[in-house]
């Protein structure tokens, strides 16, 4: 259904170049679909439509928000995801350790 990989990533870098987002580091998440890529609440959308319920319920609300207000409350939610849920990432390896 969906590929994820580090935004990073040679892949990534290359897909993103297809689709237009060329030496563009996104602060968001990046759907890129039949070659075109969506950011912000439009990916999280097309996501939550290709998944089950409650997620497309939830897609068809976020629909009827106009985009600059759900790209607002996806940019806080993006921000402050740690401190409201918890989890700060991975720890890094130290060899040896």
């Amino acid at each position: 259904m969906f590929a994820f990989v580090p935004s990073q990533s040679e892949h990534a870098r290359e897909a993103m170049r297809r689709a237009g987002l060329r030496g563009q580091r996104p602060e968001s998440i990046v759907l890129i679909e039949a070659g075109q890529a969506f950011t912000h609440s439009a990916a999280l959308q097309r996501i939550a439509r290709r998944l089950r319920w409650p997620w497309q319920a939830g897609a068809w609300l976020l629909a009827m928000v106009p985009r600059p207000w759900a790209d607002a409350a996806y940019g806080a939610l993006a921000r402050n995801r740690y401190r409201w849920c918890g989890g700060g990432g991975c720890d890094r390896l130290t060899p040896g350790a």
